[in-house]
């Protein structure tokens, strides 16, 4: 017989004290309840892997809303509850909970601070606790014994308190003596009393650091939502709702000042690409307000790192999803320089522990001193913030309905007995990992030795050890560093993170890089990618008048063709974007128009692995041979980036030849480059020109209407730079501009839409239409939201999601506008800022980075990237058609 797990725990509530515990098996599921249950119930709804045990550490009426907890140096055990959320008003607590007559159960309860607004950070620090409480960083601290803290000092302030779930939190002590937080995504201009004469701190866009003691505060890499945490090497994990797990990798303090050569984001996304992060509740589908997946991450939070304990004698992360009643674990596996976050065998279909009571909601978790996990449920029916539900459907809603309730639990491997004071996450360091830490504390203990020691290091292997190489001697004399770092990049195998860390080191010294790399062993097998960015650092040092001998270098070395035109494009490029437009007369012994007959014969061999580089080049050739070379690489089958060096070479030439020529390419081209090819034919000198004969091909059915996408009407048809007529016409024949009614839309075709759709069809669609900023199933690129857990959403609210892509736009998603003071224009996704520069991520996955000094307009659009319009592209059948392929996949 199936009993549901709240009755099954009724009967046995008389006989379970606070501390009681759950079997891995779990017990039979029912429907979802709508009223909360009791703990011992609750316990009984549990699923968690087999050989694990969960343990009711302390509910109401000990514990209310919790959402941190830590241990001071007593072993003490402190709690936050946020009793004041939602619309609450300075109803924050920290309590103590403790056991007084030491028989393992939890028994009374101490109000250590009260009246703090939503506190959800706790540190144990020099005799008090650290809490955040925005607009504050508080020290609280009980000076006479009574358990309640007398003294309360601002340690850092100026944190936006803006919405209770977005503000400063994550306290951890990180391993370099520094005290970190999580900026929560409503950043601030930070001070600390300590210091009020130094200057605030902007945190947008970026987690902090502190020294409680002196008031220090420093921005770092990295921008977490809700949690952060270290792992045994050091390594800092952020996590965002949608995103679990995040690996904070590049250093700000090096991407500030080369911010050129920084990667577009300091972080890497640690997924499971066999899962697309997948999740599978056990709690039946959730009430909420906003449609979320239902088997995907939305509110992801709590993030915590297991180094090691009896639970996980290897280490995982641990990250909890309240909206769908869960906690979910990885493996961190090393994968270069960063990790790769795998399901641990067993858990392929299933989560490290979930619920079927829906009122369960875990927030925070984190490595207990006995080895087990503790995790904060905040028992809540609603979590969902009203801020973020629509205004009609906000009215009659209890939304603090369950604050006079909470619970702690605590997982532990069920042959286990709890064990009271070891340290969770002590263990020592092993294998791969006790190797990068040893190298580290060698280059930072080296002193006058750096050199030497940086160099054998550079000889090793493991990427990660060489990143650390490349960051550790920035300091060095350029000679030296350069010799470093081209063992770094020369020593196999190598990634990403590493070849950035050395274009961003390299600067000033990126022509020792290249000497070395093109002399002796070391030249085979340099890819010419990093050729051309270290060549880019030496023409951003030449425009300022230092002296970098590139030039000399090219001169002097025995250079094939491919590493020559490499060198040259990214010295061009370097210089271009430092802001100097000139050229000087000769280079690398030759002039400069000896240099363009060669990219012209590399241009014209179709095929060439470094026509790229060639094809960069002439952007600086005005010849009419140049433009035929031009033309022609277009009516070969080319790639997106191929497309937008030919466009940006084709810039100023004869718009009518350029114009004919794209057209002429259009039915061979790919979605993608069709994108591009509207965007050139669009652009200001080519808009009189390419939309008149763009609406001859529209006209004439060589270029259908169904091919060009929303954002490309929307551009051509708003821009200022169509002329009326031309505009009129192209109205009439793409059918003018997207309905402003965006609900009307939605009604009108959700009355025409199919029963059912074909996903073989909707996979078509789906790669012409929307693979350059999404991907599913396998295809496309990620620019905008993951486009996991789709089979859950109805086929009206993806119809919703598809024609109304603004209604439930969150700022991450909010496209910004860059117009350059040489009139370019960007649109994209901010991914990453420095004081130097913006990183906008664009469609296809594409970046650019734009020195600050050469934007003339930057603002924020409101609006999504996705275009609005795509019923004039897709009629119903084809919508029907991609709805069924994000349902059911391939």
């Amino acid at each position: 017989m199936n009993v549901p797990c709240w009755f099954a725990a009724f009967g046995m509530v008389a006989a379970i004290a606070l501390l009681g515990s759950a079997n891995a098996a779990g017990s039979p599921g029912a429907a979802e309840q709508p009223g909360p249950l009791s703990p011992a119930a609750s316990l009984a709804c549990f699923d968690v892997v087999p050989g694990h045990v969960v343990e009711l550490v302390a509910a109401e009426p000990l514990v209310f809303d919790p959402v941190a907890i830590c241990w001071d140096d007593d072993g003490r055990l402190f709690v936050a509850e946020m009793s004041d959320y939602p619309n609450g008003d300075g109803g924050g607590r920290i309590v103590s909970l403790t056991d007084t007559d030491g028989d393992g159960t939890i028994d009374t309860r101490t109000i250590f601070a009260a009246g703090l607004p939503f506190p959800n950070g706790l540190l144990a620090w020099n005799g008090g606790l650290l809490v955040t409480a925005a607009p504050d960083i508080l020290h609280l601290v009980d000076r006479d014994g009574d358990g309640a803290a007398e003294s309360s000092e601002v340690i850092v302030t100026g944190f936006q308190a803006g919405n209770q779930q977005l503000r400063v939190n994550g306290l951890c002590a990180g391993p370099d003596s520094w005290v970190y937080a999580a900026n929560g995504r409503s950043g601030g201009s930070i001070t600390a009393p300590k210091r009020p004469d130094a200057p605030a701190v902007s945190i947008d866009r970026h987690d902090l650091r502190f020294r409680p003691d002196t008031g220090e505060v420093e921005a770092v890499a990295g921008f977490s939502q809700f949690g952060l945490a270290f792992d045994a090497q050091g390594n800092r994990f952020s996590n965002w709702n949608t995103a679990p797990i995040r690996q904070v990798v590049f250093p700000l303090d090096v991407a500030s000042r080369h911010p050129l050569s920084a990667p577009p984001s300091d972080m890497e996304v640690l997924e499971d690409p066999s899962q697309q992060n997948r999740l599978f509740p056990i709690s039946g589908t959730p009430t909420t307000f906003n449609r979320e997946p239902t088997d995907a991450f939305n509110a992801s939070c709590g993030l915590s790192i297991d180094r090691g304990s009896r639970l996980a004698p290897g280490g995982c992360a641990y990250v909890c999803e309240p909206l769908l009643n869960l906690v979910h674990r990885r493996e961190l596996v090393p994968a270069g320089v960063a990790f790769e976050a795998r399901r641990p065998a067993g858990e392929e279909t299933r989560e490290f522990l979930a619920s079927r009571d829906p009122w369960f909601r875990p927030v925070f978790t984190v490595t207990g001193p006995d080895g087990a996990l503790w995790i904060c449920d905040f028992y809540r029916r609603w979590v969902e913030h009203p801020d973020f539900v629509r205004a009609e459907m906000r009215g009659g809603v209890a939304w603090d309905e369950g604050k006079d309730r909470g619970r702690i639990w605590r997982v532990r491997p069920a042959d286990d007995a709890p064990q009271r004071g070891e340290g969770g996450g002590a263990e020592p360091v092993a294998g791969m990992a006790a190797a990068r830490v040893a190298a580290r504390q060698r280059l930072a203990g080296a002193g006058e030795e750096l050199a030497a020691v940086a160099l054998a290091l550079a000889a090793v292997p493991d990427p990660a050890i060489r990143f650390d190489v490349a960051l550790a001697v920035e300091s060095l004399p350029a000679e030296t560093r350069g010799s470093v770092l081209a063992k770094v990049i020369a020593t196999a195998p190598t990634d990403r993170w590493v070849e950035r860390a050395v274009l961003c080191v390299a600067e000033d010294g990126a022509a020792e890089v290249v000497r070395w790399l093109v002399a002796g062993d070391q030249r085979d097998g340099t890819p010419p990618r990093i050729l051309r960015g270290l060549a880019e650092a030496c023409g951003r040092v030449d425009a300022r008048g230092d002296s970098a001998p590139l030039s000399s270098v090219v001169a002097t070395s025995n250079l094939d063709r491919a590493e020559q035109l490499a060198l040259l494009a990214g010295w061009v490029e370097g210089r271009r974007l430092a802001g100097v437009a000139d050229i000087p007369a000769d280079f690398g012994g030759r002039t400069l128009d000896a240099w363009l007959a060669v990219a012209r014969d590399v241009a014209a061999g179709a095929g060439q692995d470094d026509g790229g580089d060639a094809l960069a080049l002439l952007h600086l050739d005005h010849s009419l041979e140049a433009l035929s070379i031009l033309l022609g690489r277009l009516a070969l089958p080319i790639g997106v980036e191929e497309a937008a060096l030919l466009f940006r070479s084709l810039r100023g030439r004869d718009p009518i030849a350029v114009s004919d020529g794209i057209l002429a390419a259009w039915p061979a081209a790919s979605p993608a480059v069709r994108r591009a090819m509207l965007e050139a034919l669009s652009t200001p000198s080519m808009a009189a020109a390419g939309l008149s004969r763009l609406a001859a091909a529209l006209d004439s059915g060589d270029v259908g209407a169904g091919d060009i996408d929303p954002e490309a009407r929307r551009t051509i048809l708003t821009g200022d730079s169509i002329p009326d007529g031309i505009r009129t016409r192209l109205e009439a024949l793409l059918g003018g501009v997207a309905s402003a009614d965006r609900e009307g839309v939605v009604a009108s075709i959700e009355a025409a839409l199919p029963e059912e759709g074909d996903r073989h069809r909707g996979r078509d669609l789906f790669v012409r239409h929307c693979s350059g900023c999404h991907r599913s199933g396998g295809v496309g690129t990620r620019v905008g939201p993951d486009l996991a857990g789709m089979q859950s959403k109805t086929r009206e609210q993806l119809l919703e999601d598809i024609l109304d892509p603004n209604r439930r736009l969150t700022g991450e998603y909010s496209a910004v506008s860059v117009v350059t003071m040489t009139g370019e224009a960007f649109s994209g996704l901010v991914s990453g800022e420095t004081p130097s520069a913006v990183q906008l991520t664009l469609a296809e996955g594409k970046v650019a980075t734009i020195p600050r000094g050469a934007i003339e307009v930057i603002r924020g659009t409101g609006r999504s990237l996705m275009p609005e319009g795509f019923e004039q592209a897709l009629p119903p059948g084809a919508l029907a058609d991609v709805i069924e392929f994000l349902r059911r996949g391939p």
